[in-house]
């Protein structure tokens, strides 16, 4: 979700308010590096491209309605992915298991 729609989901939670009903905005061009993931195109990358094999697979998971919104709105307040929010709250839970259990060896 981009920035703009913030207004657009704190409308949903709080009522209409006049400076949520403008929609003509101009959207400005990002000038953070975390802002220039939002803009960049996302996606499975086309057949035809070659690239370098990724760290990242992708997954899907169930999860329930009320954890969604609450990580859809952590990344729009913190200008981060879903992924990225995703991907750090398993990797505290993955160290904290390890620490208490022993380290876990990824397969070859």
């Amino acid at each position: 979700m981009a920035k703009k729609n913030l207004s657009a989901l704190m409308s949903g939670i709080m009522g209409d308010s006049p400076a949520t009903e403008q929609s003509s905005e101009v959207i400005p061009t990002p000038k953070e590096p975390t802002e220039q993931l939002r803009y960049k195109k996302v996606g499975r990358p086309s057949k035809s491209e070659h690239r370098e094999p990724s760290q990242e697979t992708r997954a899907t998971f169930i999860l329930p309605t009320d954890i969604l919104w609450k990580l859809k709105f952590i990344g729009l307040i913190d200008n981060r992915l879903i992924k990225d929010v995703v991907g750090t709250a398993l990797k505290e839970y993955v160290n904290k298991w390890e620490k208490e259990n022993g380290p876990i060896k990824p397969p070859k």
